[in-house]
């Protein structure tokens, strides 16, 4: 059966089954058989629930062998009320609603997205007002425009100071080079803040008694974006859980 909004849907034990769009928002899913989310798919595929229970079957979001590709967003919203843990349907009163945001695993599961550098130094000072920073090499293998990135601070923090900048990336310029090259990130907004871009060397008589010569000064770079995704979703009302 086609799953309909609010519904309880088993995928049994002899199915194989191929998520590739955004799914109605379902009461409660068993999986017996497998559900994969397809990983070429080319967009958003989600799947929501309130419950999902994975008995003795498998849940596939993407594995190592077959990750979820960079132009696909696979998500796993779970749903929820505030208030109500089990009610019975407006519509249908021999049916349970199960609120619980709940994922029980009893079988395989496995969530595997699209490789990327998690994180980089910078390679140069970047000013506050600026749009743009230069990252260590080599590089940022699998950024993307429109990706999330967190800029650690250079300043010290003070009580209640938000020491972090968020940004959204608007542009990427690789330049290879074994001595020069450089990876350029443009930036949507500009720096709030400047950020140290280099490692200082200290002389022997700023060494004290740790004799560390190095000090690397360099802000961190942090890539936040996944295209695997698993949300929690909470509706302050009952009737907001569709």
């Amino acid at each position: 059966d086609v799953p309909t909004t609010m519904g309880i849907t088993t995928i049994w034990d002899d199915w194989t089954v191929t998520l590739d769009v955004r799914s109605v928002v379902l009461n409660r899913l068993t999986i017996r058989g497998r559900l994969y989310f397809m990983p070429d798919a080319g967009g958003l595929v989600e799947l929501r629930c309130h419950h999902v229970q994975v008995h003795g079957g498998a849940l596939i979001m993407g594995n190592h062998t077959n990750p979820i590709l960079p132009n696909t967003l696979a998500v796993l919203t779970l749903h929820s009320d505030w208030y109500m843990t089990v009610m019975n349907d407006p519509v249908n009163f021999n049916t349970k609603i199960y609120n619980y945001k709940r994922l029980d695993i009893n079988g395989n599961f496995s969530a595997v997205g699209t490789p990327v550098t998690t994180w980089r130094r910078l390679g140069a000072h970047a000013f506050a007002g600026e749009k743009e920073i230069v990252l260590e090499r080599p590089g940022a293998a699998g950024w993307r425009v429109g990706d999330s990135l967190i800029i650690t601070s250079s300043r010290q923090a003070k009580a209640g100071a938000d020491v972090y900048e968020y940004h959204t990336i608007a542009n990427i310029t690789e330049t290879i080079d074994a001595t020069n090259g450089s990876t350029r990130v443009s930036l949507v907004d500009a720096l709030a803040q400047s950020h140290i871009g280099e490692i200082v060397n200290l002389t022997s008589a700023q060494q004290g008694y740790g004799n560390i010569s190095v000090v690397d000064m360099r802000s961190a770079v942090g890539h936040l974006t996944r295209n695997v995704r698993i949300n929690g979703r909470s509706e302050e009302h009952t009737s907001e859980l569709q």
